[in-house]
């Protein structure tokens, strides 16, 4: 059976519906270097699929998920990286409590703090701090290389190029809430850029201390972002924004990342399905769906990294 056309694989086959698109599936939706894409199975079975990046073994883990990944989801160079039966769970479960707990009292706060206000508000703190674990992450990575620590580890290339992209994106989303107006609210700033320095700090300590712990942690964060941006989509509250032109600071950044193979670093013998542009980001709508669907693969690929050991 042919597939749809590109310009529909976003949005919603229902007419009239509110709820957000599905996830775009994986042969439509390349990424850039390791970072992986969510695979669907279309508007009846998104609400459905379970979620690998749940912990497994952990029997108190929420029942809210994000959208799992299919088989041979990465993209790039990760196959060679990550020998068969690499991947192994090694974080104990009381690390695993105190990363959730964490996260729960920050969620708690963050909803007391701006419950009554514009969402953007709160998603541009939200993607302020989501930029400081990558960079804690890229700090001690290239520490290690400069010292020649690991260095003899393909895997910590790979790494390196990974955060650094996954960076990138989330500093593209922090431009498009200042494009929505913000970051203007003093004490918007105040909070961001203070919670954003301490978490930075953390994040170089404990990935030093444990790696698997600090993508545990992250992971968590990217969830509650994912979850976050999912229930205004559903909510309806940003459906009369399909009308609204997307901004160019994302336009830009999709067209680049879909066309180019993920800037050069993607792998060649990728199958040609895995190189297609997805659909266009035609509206500001669009847009918070990419950003939603980022942030399910950030949540995924965190997971993953903290099942594989640098080397």
């Amino acid at each position: 059976m042919p597939r749809p056309p590109a310009s529909r694989r976003l949005l919603p086959v229902a007419a009239g519906a509110a709820a957000a698109p599905p996830v775009c599936p994986l042969s439509h939706r390349p990424r850039r270097v390791v970072t992986v894409a969510v695979v669907a199975g279309g508007p009846d079975e998104a609400g459905n699929v379970a979620s690998t990046s749940s912990d497994r073994d952990d029997s108190t883990a929420s029942a809210r998920s994000v959208p799992s990944l299919g088989p041979h989801a990465y993209v790039g160079t990760a196959p060679e990286t990550v020998p068969a039966n690499a991947e192994k769970d090694v974080l104990p479960a009381p690390v695993k409590w105190i990363n959730r707990v964490a996260v729960g009292v920050a969620v708690a706060l963050t909803d007391r703090l701006f419950t009554g206000k514009e969402p953007v508000r709160r998603f541009w703190v939200l993607e302020v701090v989501a930029r400081c674990p990558y960079f804690s992450y890229l700090c001690v990575l290239h520490l290690y290389e400069s010292l020649g620590l690991r260095s003899r580890s393909s895997r910590l290339t790979s790494r390196l190029r990974a955060h650094f992209a996954e960076a990138d994106n989330e500093a593209m989303h922090t431009q498009v809430m200042e494009s929505l107006g913000g970051g203007t609210a003093w004490t918007d700033r105040f909070i961001a850029q203070h919670v954003a320095l301490i978490y930075f700090w953390l994040g170089v300590v404990i990935f030093v201390a444990s790696p698997a712990a600090a993508y545990d942690f992250n992971r968590r964060v990217e969830e509650h972002a994912f979850h976050t941006y999912d229930e205004f989509l559903r909510s309806g509250a940003a459906d009369s924004w399909r009308d609204v032109p997307a901004p160019d600071v994302a336009t830009e950044y999709y067209a680049k990342v879909d066309c180019l193979s993920a800037e050069g670093l993607g792998d060649s013998s990728s199958p040609p399905e895995s190189n297609e542009a997805c659909a266009p980001v035609a509206s500001l709508y669009d847009v918070f769906v990419r950003i939603r669907d980022d942030e399910a693969h950030h949540a995924e690929s965190l997971t993953s990294y903290g099942r594989q050991q640098l080397g």
